[in-house]
């Protein structure tokens, strides 16, 4: 029995029953209907959650009504005119901009580097991980697996391949965010890197080459697998790589609350367009399928001048 599965369902069904009574309440204490509900209970009762709650809290709540309806054999009563604006105006409000993590930067990177210790076969994945996430612009998701049962769907030590010359690497990737259904690959190609403490090529070929040694047909492993302390072998899992990203981000002297796992998505993705690169191309190889990669791009100061400064030469 998958026990994280189940606490999740009983989680989720503990607050839809929060938010359903939530709303019981309301409307016994006002003498309302709760189902079907009336045009003006609804447009009440999400003034007075606006008093206490956030917009998306807001939300949430009156989903929980949409479904009592639906349950009960009744239209949604939420596609009202009057519903929708109300809900703009609670948003304008009370809206907020979205909290998001900083970008992790080449510099970044290198202190990262310097505070691991790349004897051990752990850190030597860790620092793969971070390498090849930040220049492939991977989803932590798609980088790592979550727990045992999405090993199938992460990477594996199979989809990665190194020319003789071992300048080139190349991964494939058969699972992503906007791949469920194995209906498509990805093939990411890397390149090796002039610096060599930046070469995601170097740091694959040093981290397979501490597990080939001692291991026998490890294709269908991990992608980032390691020698564990009794000698086996262990993966980096979401939880782990987070946790050492937050004990590497510290010893950096940076602010462990403004990085996450995703900074290597956003960080990559910055850093390709500081270089110039095509928007198209950026959007291509980080798999995004709208144009939600354009929110992850931070525009430097320097970068922000140079644009003021093109303006006004063609005036």
């Amino acid at each position: 029995m998958n026990y994280k599965r189940v606490a999740y369902a009983s989680s989720t069904r503990s607050t839809y029953c929060s938010m359903r009574n939530a709303y019981l309440r309301f409307c016994l204490y006002f003498g309302k209907s709760p189902v079907p509900a009336e045009k003006d209970t609804l447009l009440t009762y999400m003034v007075f959650l606006a008093r206490s709650l956030s917009a998306s809290s807001i939300s949430s709540y009156m989903n929980v009504i949409r479904l009592m309806h639906l349950e009960a054999g009744f239209e949604n009563p939420l596609d009202e005119f009057e519903l929708s604006l109300l809900s703009r105006g609670i948003k304008r409000t009370l809206g907020r901009p979205p909290s998001q993590k900083l970008p992790i930067t080449p510099e970044i990177l290198l202190s990262i580097r310097n505070v691991l210790n790349l004897n051990s076969s752990k850190d030597r994945a860790f620092w793969c991980a971070c390498i090849v996430g930040f220049l492939g612009f991977f989803r932590k998701s798609t980088l790592l697996p979550k727990n045992k049962s999405c090993l199938k769907q992460s990477l594996l030590i199979k989809d990665v391949s190194i020319s003789n010359e071992g300048d080139v690497m190349n991964i494939i990737v058969r699972h992503t965010k906007t791949i469920q259904f194995g209906q498509r690959v990805l093939s990411l190609p890397f390149y090796k890197a002039q610096k060599v403490e930046l070469c995601p090529v170097r740091a694959m070929i040093d981290m397979l080459a501490g597990l080939k040694g001692l291991f026998h047909h490890i294709s269908d492993q991990p992608l980032f697998s390691f020698v564990n302390e009794v000698g086996g072998l262990g993966y980096l899992d979401h939880c782990e790589f987070v946790r050492q990203l937050k004990h590497c981000i510290k010893l950096c002297g940076l602010d462990v609350q403004m990085y996450s796992g995703h900074s290597f998505r956003r960080g990559g993705c910055t850093f390709a367009f500081a270089l110039g690169l095509s928007p198209v191309l950026i959007k291509l190889r980080g798999d995004w399928r709208s144009n939600a990669y354009e929110r992850y791009v931070t525009v430097s100061e320097s970068q922000q001048l140079g644009i003021a400064r093109a303006l006004s030469t063609g005036l």
